[in-house]
């Protein structure tokens, strides 16, 4: 039909609406007459009859909203029931129909709010099933337009269950790699509803659901992703895990452990064990996952502190960082009373700095310190160790200040700055006060005195220390130092780390005087 003919056709259409309405009786003839269109379409294919397919399905729409506009959807859609067409509809299933007019009669299916009823009838999904298991690879597009159905209405996940499988959940778990976009929230609505599903429990703590999740998280460690939708999927897994049932639970954490912390973690060599460590600490949070690497983790970390390979001991410092931010660990027993220290900035020369940007560097602090105590009250079961000895380790290293390479300076600055800025009574005491006798404090006032002794009384000191700040600023990456360079370089890498620890305890002081 050429489109001028077609344009008037629908305009007469419209006219006659408008002089004579449709009743109940005209709806049901026309949408029984579109459907048996499309069943004759469906016993014969060609690009032709998919031609005719889509101007059917465009020509139901228009009669549907006709139908509404009268208040006769209900009726018209009942009487498409009634005359048991669409069992017909979804016999292409047991055919060998081919996949572009499958795709284009259920995107219809899913998409069309007047016909996503069907979607919870038995006999349209037992066809569903049928047509997914029947593919090879599986339909994307299908499975992406069900899920979208069923994060809409997840009351009726149920089902798509069989006694004791579900070909769709089973395809679904099949393609999280290319559909993770929309596979998130499912993951979550079928956790929670396995809670009172013993059926659905038992697929979800199956391999048939776990082990394409591992895979996920196997695929994104591999190369160390940064995508923000496969992010946001490994964020629903952990989420999955810190609410899940027993059974879930056991499953992926022993899946975990067997198939990720082993290979990727405890027996890979110092380096990638370490990279991969970082990911996975900045992946996931719930105790149950974090568990087995950590338990790792706290006796390899002090082992890496002893290597001499600067890039094993930048990676262990970075990975201590994570670990304090995302664990509760602990140091030791505290006081009942303590006093903390609010100038550190006078534990060296007061002329040394000449930067005057300690507002940004404290509006910076109560940011960081907001972060963390809103972390502390979101996730309260963090998982606990004794991390006595590699705090030791950690406070070892910095006492070395003045002999250590800058980068090491800088990845040890980045930990104690992230332990003082934790809302914690240990972080406190052990970062933020002079009382703990093998604390930050003590340190610091130790290295202070050496650096003072290292840089001497000379005049040109000032001037030094300003030249070396525009050096560090504009240093690329790389590049190699004079050791009067590096000298002043740690000065003031020293100078950077007391004004911030000087500003988070400004800040927590104020943050503690307005909680009062």
């Amino acid at each position: 039909m050429s489109s001028l003919p077609k344009l008037i056709s629908l305009l007469a259409n419209k006219v006659g609406d408008l002089l004579v309405p449709p009743t109940a009786e005209s709806v049901q003839q026309k949408i029984k007459s579109i459907w048996v269109e499309l069943l004759k379409i469906f016993s014969h294919y060609s690009n032709r009859h998919f031609d005719l397919m889509h101007e059917s399905l465009e020509s139901l729409i228009e009669e549907l909203e006709t139908a509404e506009s009268h208040n006769l959807i209900n009726v018209a859609i009942n009487e498409v029931g009634k005359l048991n067409l669409m069992p017909h509809l979804v016999i292409f299933t047991k055919t060998h129909r081919n996949k572009k007019v499958i795709n284009e009669v259920l995107t219809f299916f899913c998409e069309c709010s007047k016909f996503t009823p069907f979607l919870k009838k038995l006999f349209f999904i037992k066809s569903l099933n049928g047509l997914l298991v029947k593919y090879e690879p599986p339909n994307n597009d299908l499975i992406k337009n069900i899920v979208s159905y069923l994060l809409l209405k997840p009351k009726y996940i149920h089902l798509y269950l069989e006694k004791t499988s579900s070909p769709f959940l089973t395809r679904t778990f099949f393609t999280f790699s290319e559909n993770y976009s929309v596979c998130g929230e499912l993951i979550l609505n079928l956790v929670n509803q396995s809670k009172t599903n013993e059926c659905l429990l038992e697929i979800i703590s199956s391999s048939v659901f776990i082990n394409p999740l591992v895979t996920f998280v196997i695929d994104c460690l591999s190369t160390y992703t940064i995508d923000r939708g496969k992010q946001s999927f490994l964020d629903y897994i952990n989420r999955s895990v810190s609410f899940g049932p027993f059974d879930y639970i056991y499953s992926i954490t022993r899946a975990f452990d067997s198939d990720i912390i082993t290979p990727f973690v405890i027996e890979e060599d110092p380096i990638p064990s370490l990279r991969n460590s970082i990911y996975l600490l900045t992946s996931f949070e719930c105790e149950y996952l974090m568990k087995p690497p950590l338990e790792f983790l706290e006796g390899a970390l002090v082992d890496y502190l002893s290597e001499s390979d600067e890039q094993i001991l930048i990676l262990t410092i970075r990975c201590s960082t994570l670990l304090f931010e995302s664990t509760d660990p602990y140091l030791g027993d505290i006081p009942n009373s303590y006093n903390t220290v609010d100038d550190f900035m006078g534990f060296t020369k007061p002329e040394w700095h000449v930067k005057s940007d300690i507002i940004d560097i404290y509006n910076s602090a109560i940011s960081h310190i907001s972060v963390s105590l809103s972390s502390s009250i979101v996730n309260r079961n963090k998982c606990k160790w004794d991390a006595e000895y590699l705090f030791k380790e950690l406070l070892n290293k910095l006492s070395k200040f003045v002999m250590n390479s800058f980068t090491i300076n800088l990845a040890l600055q980045e930990f104690f700055v992230s332990f003082a800025a934790n809302w914690s009574s240990s972080s406190n005491f052990h970062a933020l006060s002079k009382d703990c006798e093998n604390g930050l404090v003590n340190t610091l006032i130790e290295v202070c005195g050496i650096m003072e002794k290292r840089i001497g009384m000379r005049p040109e000191t000032i001037q030094n220390i300003t030249e070396n700040y525009e050096l560090l600023e504009n240093m690329e990456r790389g590049a190699s130092v004079t050791e009067e360079q590096k000298k002043y370089i740690n000065l003031i890498i020293l100078l950077e780390f007391l004004k911030e620890l000087h500003a988070i305890s400004q800040a927590k002081g104020f943050l503690n005087q307005h909680a009062m």
